[in-house]
């Protein structure tokens, strides 16, 4: 992809990326069918008009090299607080495992330097870190984003409105389906597209685990909201194809599939002699489609100048997380009921 011209007009803001492994900066060098480039931090700063990218930071020898070559930048790190103190970023992303995103969060906020984060996701391994996460952003005054990039989506951005208008009715239910588990590393990304539509965090969860012993399970899960809304995960390690979402309304239907290459639009046919059939509508053309990353930066930039919280937020990515440790309590209770909020905000759950 061609990076957008920068534009002088507007502030632009200097940016730095602490963790240069996949999502820090070799993301775009992978295969994904349906992924919109720039898809690392480091690439999504050079392209975007308003971020110039100006440092990076990461423990190993051999990544700080790579990102020296890659970006032509003698600013690499191995400390990010040396970063911080030297090259004054204002964005900083932090791409490091989710195991050490609170352990960095904290002092990045802390250190008085910064005017917004961009979490990688998960957004951290208890509630413990993540309750921590959002209290020193919210003492230093640090706008918190997690990368849950459904929430940049150009197709999920006109869903929305499209629900808005009426398109399907009133949301009953959600289901989705995905394939290798792993209700942690991918779950955190569905279940909080998940709440995009449904509108609140769920009042309870049940869970079964197909693969419990492996480091980030798979298997079933049923949520239920206060509106009534109903969501439904299934990524037992027996589904072949890859992401699959519904969200269906009185009136209506959305899907999503292959990977989310795909959407289809549903409305139910009002002819007499239909008796409760659906037809398939045209979806709507009439939205701009751009790399997630992109817009999520577009978010961020808001977020500072209008002193609000982004659609990412880490108030949302913290909901997120809570819905997936309440499954491995459920799990842990062979299945039983748990009830938001989860009591047990040390227990970890760390994925890949």
């Amino acid at each position: 992809m061609t990076p957008m011209k920068k534009i002088h007009s507007k502030k632009v803001y200097r940016a730095a990326v602490i963790g240069l492994g996949g999502m820090g900066q070799r993301a775009d060098d992978a295969y994904y069918m349906t992924v919109i480039q720039p898809y690392a931090h480091a690439n999504t700063y050079v392209a975007h008009p308003r971020t110039e990218l100006v440092a990076g930071s990461d423990k190993m020898p051999d990544r700080r090299e790579e990102f020296r070559k890659r970006h032509g930048l003698d600013a690499v790190y191995e400390d990010f607080r040396e970063m911080l103190e030297k090259e004054r970023p204002e964005i900083v992303s932090i791409a490091a495992r989710q195991v050490d995103h609170a352990s960095i969060v904290v002092p990045v906020a802390e250190s008085g330097l910064v005017k917004a984060i961009y979490c990688e996701k998960p957004m951290a391994a208890s509630l413990t870190e993540a309750d921590a996460m959002l209290e020193a952003c919210r003492r230093h005054h640090v706008v918190l984003q997690v990368n849950h990039q459904r929430r940049g989506d150009s197709v999920y951005r006109r869903w929305q409105k499209l629900i808005a208008d009426g398109g399907i009715g009133t949301v009953h239910h959600l289901s989705m389906r995905w394939s290798r588990g792993r209700f942690c590393t991918a779950g955190t990304h569905y279940f909080d597209c998940a709440n995009m539509f449904a509108g609140l965090q769920p009042e309870w969860a049940q869970a079964w685990f197909g693969n419990p012993v492996d480091a980030d399970p798979g298997g079933l899960a049923l949520f239920r909201y206060s509106n009534g809304v109903r969501l439904i995960a299934d990524c037992t390690l027996d589904i072949s194809h890859l992401f699959e979402f519904q969200v269906v309304g009185s009136k209506g239907k959305l899907v999503r599939y292959n990977c989310e290459g795909d959407w289809e639009w549903w409305t139910a046919d009002e002819r007499k002699e239909s008796q409760g059939t659906w037809v398939r509508r045209q979806p709507p053309v009439d939205y701009p489609v751009q790399s997630p990353m992109l817009t999520m930066v577009d978010d961020l930039i808001d977020a500072i100048e209008a002193g609000r919280e982004p659609p990412s937020s880490g108030d949302a990515a913290r909901k997120a997380l809570e819905m997936i440790i309440a499954l491995h309590v459920s799990n842990r209770q062979d299945g039983a009921r748990v009830r938001f909020p989860i009591t047990d905000r040390q227990l970890r759950i760390e994925s890949y």
